[in-house]
């Protein structure tokens, strides 16, 4: 199931990654460049404190509104999509950012579920 977002970029806000653009088009060397600088342990893969330097460091001054949301929307990502090492995978969010993640989180769930019968 794919959603077609028409305004996604008003959900746009000061201290994000920068993953889109202002007309809310994804931005793939972003992605490549978020985990480039920030996932210093596992490459490709993010643990929690290394997020929280990333949004940390993507604060704009006095964007209070931004910091939060910034730490709330990367805190439910990691929540929802880490590994069994406590991970947040570049595949992981590149399929946030796609909109395939909750299609993937399903078809992993039920598999493991199947593993488990």
């Amino acid at each position: 199931m794919q959603l077609s977002v028409i305004l996604l970029f008003l959900a746009k806000h000061g201290s994000d990654t920068g993953s889109y653009d202002t007309e809310g088009r994804f931005m793939p060397a972003n992605l490549e460049f978020m985990f480039s600088k920030y996932a210093r342990g596992v490459p490709d893969k993010l643990t929690l404190k290394e997020l929280w330097h990333m949004t940390e460091a993507n604060r704009v001054t006095c964007d209070f509104f931004g910091w939060a949301a910034s730490k709330f929307e990367w805190g439910v990502l990691y929540i929802l999509a880490r590994d069994e090492q406590g991970y947040l995978s570049k595949e992981a969010v590149r399929r946030c950012f796609d909109g395939s993640l909750f299609e993937y989180c399903a078809k992993v769930r039920k598999g493991a579920a199947g593993k488990m019968a």
